[in-house]
């Protein structure tokens, strides 16, 4: 039975800053919103063999506006950093469905694209939490407290990072280490072993290790949206099994890419197995937005520190 989500908050027929793409190889068509894109305009592999960090400077210049269409969700992302609009979570303790889902992309010194988070500046977030009595979980714990009713921790957190990138391994998890904190990486699985991304090696040393869940970020980090339903379907069963296959394990969470999605995504991940699904939607999850479209806090890399401090007090 597909499960109902809420589609209402996603129906505003605004204008909204699609999320920069970290990918050179990313292919965002520009095939009219609400549109299923020609199949011989969707590439199925990147063009680019490897990801450029010469270029991660002008990638916020990659941002395009879209029109919300009822059935094509985009990443509804204000164009200010999202952390100093979201309310601390703090004052929500008396509603433990509402659980924040931090969303990192690159941990790395490029100050000028803000999906880079600085190495110093992600230790400070991550000693912030840990003091301030915070507890991340996987999305297997959240299985367990939405569906089957078992108690979560005070103040549980889920910390995310999309794509894959290497320093993922090199600089974010010597710190999630240090403070034993759970984390989920969301792996773009025809880029693994690229320049600048993680290898399987690594992603099986982290996976074995035991704090690090992995979840599907697609096969090439596609725009969904505009995919007929043979090539989502491709997108979205074959990066699971890919992954199954070499972690020897479900992987029950997804991400969109540039939380681009429509009605037939949310389907199709409920008909490949998936429990979850996140967006760039700001805001804390709650199950009321339905388990295949939860909202996320964007984490920027230049949102000053105190401000995520005062957000997660």
């Amino acid at each position: 039975m597909i499960e109902l989500v809420n589609w209402r908050k996603h129906l505003v027929p605004s204008v909204v800053a699609a999320v920069p793409l970290f990918f050179i190889g990313a292919n965002i068509s520009g095939c009219g919103v609400g549109q299923t894109a020609p199949a011989s305009t969707v590439s199925t592999s990147p063009e680019k063999a490897g990801v450029s960090r010469n270029l991660l400077a002008n990638q916020n210049k990659l941002e395009s506006s879209h029109r919300i269409h009822p059935l094509v969700f985009g990443p509804a992302m204000p164009a200010a950093p999202v952390l100093a609009k979201i309310q601390s979570y703090a004052a929500t303790q008396t509603a433990p469905q509402e659980i924040p889902i931090l969303m990192y992309h690159s941990i790395s010194n490029h100050p000028k694209n803000t999906l880079c988070v600085a190495p110093a500046r992600f230790a400070e977030e991550m000693k912030h939490l840990y003091e301030a009595g915070y507890h991340p979980i996987g999305f297997n714990d959240l299985n367990q407290a939405w569906l089957q009713h078992q108690p979560l921790p005070k103040k549980p957190i889920l910390i995310t990072f999309d794509d894959g990138y290497e320093d993922n391994y090199q600089a974010a998890y010597p710190v999630l280490k240090k403070y034993n904190f759970r984390a989920t990486i969301f792996i773009v699985t025809n880029f693994v072993g690229r320049p600048n991304m993680l290898t399987w090696d690594q992603i099986h040393f982290l996976d074995q290790d035991g704090l690090i869940q992995f979840g599907s970020h697609t096969l090439d980090h596609l725009d969904l949206a505009h995919m007929s339903v043979e090539q989502q379907k491709r997108q979205i069963f074959a990066s699971k099994q890919i992954l199954e296959q070499k972690l020897g394990h479900p992987v029950p969470a997804f991400c969109f890419p540039s939380g681009r999605y429509n009605s037939t995504t949310l389907q199709l991940l409920q008909q490949a197995g998936y429990e979850f699904a996140v967006t760039t939607h700001p805001g804390s999850a709650d199950m009321n937005q339905g388990r295949w479209s939860l909202d996320r806090v964007r984490v920027s890399g230049d949102e000053a520190v105190s401000a995520f401090d005062s957000i997660f007090s």
